[in-house]
C-alpha cells in the first residue's frame, strides 16, 4: 500500500517504509551540487546521480528537468496539480512490474512542499547494466540477440494501451545476466487507441532514434 509522509521540507512516497537514514541520505543527495555528466548517445538531459541506501543497497536518484522553452524560466519546478511529475512514474513502473515487465525497482518517489515543487525519483540500480546503444556500440551481433526480447516487452505495454513516449535503444538497458529491462517511464500513459496505432508510434519513435543517430539498429517488427 503507498503510503506518504513529510519529512522536513520533503514529501516522500513509498510502499516499503524507508528509515530516517535512508531518508536523511536521500535528502543530502538532493542538495549537491550537480556535476557535468559524461555526454552519451541518447543519454537523455535527466540528470541522475547514485547512492547506496542502509538495508536497500545501491540507487539510482533520478531529477527531473524541463525540455523545450519553458526550461528557459523554470529549468526544475513544477505547478502542483494532482500527482507529481515522480509520482506518476512510480506509480507507472509499479503497473508494468505487474504485467512481467523488468523495470527498475520503484524505491519512493520525492517532491518538496509547496505549489512550485521540485521532484525526484529513487530507483534500485541495475547491476552491471549498459544500454542498448552501448551494447550495439561495443558488439552489434549480440545487441540483435536481444531484439526478440525486447519486442515482446513493447507488445506486452500495446497489449495493455500503454504508451511509453520516448522508448528507443537508449531507454532499454541490458543487465550482466543478459535480463532486458525498460527505463524512464517519465509521461508514459494509457491511451484509448487501436493497437496498431500504438505499434506504428512505437515503431516510428524507434526508427527516428535509429536514423538521427546512426544507430544501424534492428528495425522494429511489432
Amino acid at each position: 500500500m503507498l503510503k506518504t509522509i513529510r519529512y522536513h521540507h520533503y514529501w516522500f512516497g513509498f510502499q516499503e517504509p524507508l528509515d530516517n537514514a535512508c531518508l536523511d541520505r536521500l535528502i543530502q543527495i538532493f542538495n549537491e551540487k550537480e556535476i557535468s555528466q559524461q555526454e552519451t548517445v541518447l543519454g537523455g538531459r535527466t540528470k541522475c546521480k547514485k547512492t547506496v541506501l542502509p538495508d536497500i543497497g545501491a540507487v539510482v536518484v533520478k531529477t527531473y528537468h524541463r525540455g523545450g522553452m519553458i526550461r528557459y524560466v523554470s529549468k526544475d519546478r513544477y505547478i502542483k496539480w494532482g500527482e507529481s511529475r515522480s509520482q506518476q512514474e512510480f506509480n507507472m513502473l509499479n503497473k508494468v512490474r505487474q504485467l512481467g515487465i523488468f523495470t527498475p525497482k520503484p524505491v519512493c518517489f520525492v517532491n518538496t512542499c509547496g505549489i512550485f515543487y521540485k521532484a525526484w525519483l529513487v530507483t534500485e540500480e541495475i547491476d552491471g547494466a549498459q544500454s542498448m546503444v552501448e551494447l550495439s556500440q561495443q558488439d552489434q551481433l549480440l545487441a540483435l540477440k536481444y531484439m526478440g526480447k525486447i519486442i515482446e516487452n513493447i507488445n506486452l505495454l500495446i497489449q495493455h494501451q500503454i504508451v511509453h513516449v520516448d522508448l528507443h535503444p537508449g531507454n532499454i538497458l541490458i543487465d550482466k545476466n543478459g535480463q532486458v529491462y525498460l527505463i524512464d517511464f517519465d509521461k508514459a500513459l494509457i491511451a484509448n487507441q487501436p493497437k496498431h496505432i500504438l505499434k506504428q508510434r512505437y515503431i516510428e519513435r524507434w526508427q527516428r532514434a535509429n536514423e538521427k543517430y546512426c544507430l544501424n539498429m534492428e528495425p522494429l517488427k511489432l
